[in-house]
């Protein structure tokens, strides 16, 4: 009877832990969209794309003259109920993806790190202001902040 319990209570820890891993999920969802980068002379856009409960996808890229260049390949995913930022830059890494582990979740910030990576450790993505994202871009000597507002729901 006890034993019967037991497994019944670790089986409702794990379906909650799923179920919880979910619902976190969807709190990315306030990322999708397009994104003009403000902080810079060129006409330079963040999108995302909500895929799934456990994939998003988005670009980085500049428009110049009527010419699109993308500048990196972005994803959020989650994997066995952790959640990885990947970026993926043409001509860096030798056109790697990097992962970033999810750290940190608190009311529409999200931060991700990778300790063994040189530049950037930690993206963290702040979006307590409507329609705005703060993204700083980080190690432990150097910061570079992108704002961006929203041009789409």
């Amino acid at each position: 009877m006890l034993k019967n319990f037991i497994n019944t209570c670790i089986i409702t820890i794990f379906l909650s832990i799923s179920l919880n891993a979910q619902n976190n999920f969807k709190d990315f969802k306030v990322i999708e969209g397009l994104w003009k980068i403000e902080n810079n002379q060129e006409n330079s856009y963040e999108e995302w794309s909500y895929i799934s409960d456990s994939l998003m996808i988005g670009r980085s890229y500049s428009i110049n003259n009527k010419d699109t260049v993308i500048n990196e390949f972005l994803k959020i995913k989650a994997t066995n109920n952790v959640f990885y930022y990947s970026a993926k830059v043409l001509n860096q890494n030798n056109a790697e993806e990097i992962f970033f582990k999810l750290v940190k979740s608190e009311y529409k910030t999200f931060t991700f790190e990778n300790p063994n990576h040189d530049f950037p450790k930690r993206i963290i993505y702040n979006l307590s202001q409507k329609n705005k994202i703060k993204a700083c871009i980080e190690n432990d000597k150097k910061k570079f902040i992108i704002l961006m507002n929203r041009i789409n729901n």
